[in-house]
């Protein structure tokens, strides 16, 4: 087992807890770099904004390609995922939902939830529901 000595902490430690060439431990490398993110927060945000500006397609090219070269990796991820967060999930379904409601109709969030509810036990009643196509033609649904 090869050994080396950090300059920061003095500990000696296998070779695998340093970087590549690099003197100082991983250990002691994250606490710097964490006091340096807490020290410069406002500037650190600021890079990254303008970074992520500047390079926007050249992300998103990349995604792009990940995503291409991945395709059954993340489908496995996000069908584990559901299945792990079902009700995480219904309920960000239905948060979504009541929200495009109100942007659609122009409506307040209770009005969106009546007409959800509304529309869900016509739904469950069939298509050719008459009551339901009478409040249709009444503007009401």
């Amino acid at each position: 087992m090869e050994t080396k000595i950090c300059t920061k902490c003095g500990i000696e430690k296998d070779v695998s807890c340093f970087g590549k060439a690099k003197n100082q431990c991983r250990d002691c490398a994250n606490a710097q770099g964490k006091a340096y993110y807490a020290a410069n927060k406002d500037k650190q945000k600021a890079q990254a904004k303008a970074y992520y500006a500047a390079n926007r397609d050249k992300r998103n090219a990349q995604k792009k390609a990940y995503n291409a070269a991945n395709k059954d990796k993340i489908s496995a991820w996000q069908k584990a995922y559901n299945a792990a967060n079902k009700d995480k999930r219904k309920a960000y379904n239905e948060k979504n939902l009541i929200t495009r409601c109100m942007t659609e109709h122009g409506i307040t969030e209770q009005a969106a939830i009546e007409k959800i509810r509304i529309n869900r036990m016509f739904k469950s009643q069939g298509e050719n529901n008459e009551t339901r196509k009478q409040l249709m033609t009444m503007g009401i649904f």
